[in-house]
């Protein structure tokens, strides 16, 4: 679920406060990771259930942190230090997208 053992910060939480998008750092060896993992729940006064890497961000050797999600719950903002030229310090902002349920 969440609060697991790693390290959990950066949430995104959805406009009913039904879903929530978070950053899950895992140390592997000498380096970390930082995934953007998500989380839903029935109402938004449960416990948010199991929570899965969110597809395309869980790169291997890739850190992505969420930042925002729109209020449908299509768009979500997070930076990555994905190595595509490299904005400050490397990090660059990007969205993923997906069709309205």
């Amino acid at each position: 679920g969440v609060n697991t053992g790693d390290t959990e910060d950066a949430p995104a939480i959805s406009a009913d406060e039904r879903f929530i998008y978070f950053r899950r750092a895992t140390t592997m060896g000498m380096a970390t990771e930082s995934d953007v993992y998500a989380a839903s729940r029935s109402t938004a006064t449960d416990g948010f259930g199991n929570s899965t890497a969110v597809p395309g961000l869980s790169q291997p050797g890739v850190s992505e942190v969420p930042t925002w999600i729109s209020p449908d719950n299509c768009h979500l903002y997070f930076h990555s230090d994905a190595d595509t030229g490299g904005g400050p310090m490397g990090t660059n902002i990007w969205m993923a997208a997906r069709p309205a349920l």
